[in-house]
């Protein structure tokens, strides 16, 4: 499955595994002596989902717009759930419906190898005093 995610002033498309969820944005609680992308971690499940600002962690800026479109894509890999937060998410649809979504060309990236890459350095995340 394909989504287009909204960032702060771009989309980018993603493909993702058929466990890949796309959660309403649930609030999470803030952890001190992080990196900015960090927002901090929600309780999903009975388990708590680190949520990553994608939007601060790909382009520095971070995430703005309405927040009744902002999601969390809960991905995983390596055994571990990681939540992206976003602007918004759409569908991708191989249909003539959609041919603006079609001929703009998007950057693409992978969400399963970015989880993979934060768990590999997670002193990464944290802010050195």
């Amino acid at each position: 499955m394909k989504l287009i995610l909204g960032l702060s002033g771009r989309r980018v498309a993603a493909e993702v595994a058929a466990d890949t969820e796309v959660l309403p944005c649930l609030p999470w609680i803030s952890l001190a002596c992080l990196k900015p992308w960090i927002r901090g971690v929600a309780v999903h499940k009975l388990g708590l989902l680190p949520v990553v600002d994608l939007s601060c962690l790909l382009d520095a800026q971070p995430l703005c717009g309405p927040v009744d479109k902002r999601r969390i894509i809960s991905v995983g890999a390596g055994g571990v759930r990681t939540g992206f937060l976003v602007a918004s998410v759409t569908r991708e649809e191989k249909d003539e419906d959609n041919e603006a979504l079609q001929e703009e060309a998007l950057e693409s990236i992978q969400l399963d190898h970015l989880c993979l890459e934060l768990l590999a350095d997670p002193g990464g995340a944290v802010v050195s005093t």
